[in-house]
């Protein structure tokens, strides 16, 4: 449902301005952390790359799943987003566990290096172009401001290396965490 809706929201959109880059249904996305910023100077990063999965794997050994209602969009310089609403603090909890085996592992130099992030939304929309159309894409925006897209139940998390948009070609699935349903099997698992 949400992908849908979302299309619809992206397909308004593209017929006014189709120069911007508009994500694929696949490449939607909510990051709960970059380990680092994206750089040209990746290789520096990648060759500690062990020492990332052990941070990640410390931290989402025992991660439960979180839902996120996404409702409304909003608007930076670079790009449109849709707002996402966490309905526990699991996933802050999360980041907050990764940055903490990030730090023990002495491995921060590029995180959170552009901003600390503390939300949850999903990126639909890049710009690349300056607008066109600006008062009728801006009229698009004003009717999906408080617009319900939809709630995902999220119940598995991937560590994956990307490109700035995260595109289909580009990204690639290097671990998938699958997160617990059930706080008593949490707790049987780490007794």
């Amino acid at each position: 449902m949400i992908q849908q809706s979302v299309q619809g929201f992206l397909n308004e959109l593209s017929a006014i301005d189709p120069k911007q880059y508009y994500y694929d249904p696949a490449e939607l996305h909510v990051t709960v952390l970059s380990l680092f910023t994206a750089t040209l100077e990746h290789a520096r990063y990648l060759s500690r790359y062990a020492e990332y999965l052990a941070a990640v794997n410390a931290s989402l050994a025992n991660a439960p799943t979180f839902g996120i209602e996404f409702t409304g969009v909003t608007l930076t310089r670079e790009a449109v987003m849709i707002q996402g609403f966490p309905a526990t603090t699991a996933l802050n909890d999360l980041r907050e566990s990764l940055r903490n085996e990030l730090r023990a592992k002495h491995l921060t130099t590029g995180l959170d290096s552009r901003y600390v992030l503390q939300t949850a939304h999903m990126t639909v929309v890049r710009f690349r172009a300056r607008l066109r159309g600006s008062t009728h894409f801006t009229r698009v925006l004003e009717h999906y401001r408080d617009h319900v897209f939809g709630r995902s139940e999220v119940q598995e998390l991937n560590l994956v290396r990307n490109d700035w948009y995260m595109s289909r070609v580009s990204v690639e699935v290097l671990e998938r965490y699958p997160l617990f349903s059930y706080p008593a099997l949490r707790n049987s698992q780490s007794a």
